[in-house]
């Protein structure tokens, strides 16, 4: 069975074959590849077994931020875009269980309706948390690092 077949049988993702990626970067080159759209977790790890199993190189692209994508990406994208109990920034809380998609600014509007100090650093950085702890995000009044 194909790396396609395989990863067509697994929920929560939807799959982008040989299409254009250039929506995926803020660069917006033009770029042509595989992506897969992953919306929970246990397809996650269902995607990696499938991809490694075929021992097909992959790499997670997130919000495709400050990325350039090559013209033909050899590496099977991934996207994750997983969904997230809508009520956790409902309320203040002293801890958050917050998934690698959730963007940026709704942790800074969050932060700003419960008037959380610190979190102003990331005000317009366009990423994901995920993302944003990759790259050890921030601005001129700090990073997430810190």
């Amino acid at each position: 069975m194909s790396l396609n077949d395989d990863l067509a049988k697994i929920p929560n993702l939807i799959l982008h074959l040989s299409c254009d990626l250039t929506a995926f970067s803020t660069f917006r080159l033009k770029s042509f590849g595989d992506l897969a759209v992953i919306q929970h977790v246990d397809s996650l790890k269902l995607v990696l077994a499938m991809l490694k199993k075929h021992s097909r190189p992959y790499r997670l692209i997130g919000w495709g931020a400050n990325q350039v994508l090559a013209t033909v990406e050899k590496d099977f994208l991934l996207k994750l875009d997983l969904l997230s109990d809508e009520t956790t920034l409902e309320s203040y809380r002293d801890s958050y269980d917050l998934p690698a998609s959730i963007g940026l600014n709704h942790l800074t509007s969050h932060a700003v309706k419960f008037n959380v100090g610190g979190w102003e650093v990331f005000t317009g950085i366009p990423a994901s948390l995920g993302g944003a702890i990759a790259m050890n995000a921030g601005t001129a009044l700090g990073e997430i690092g810190s």
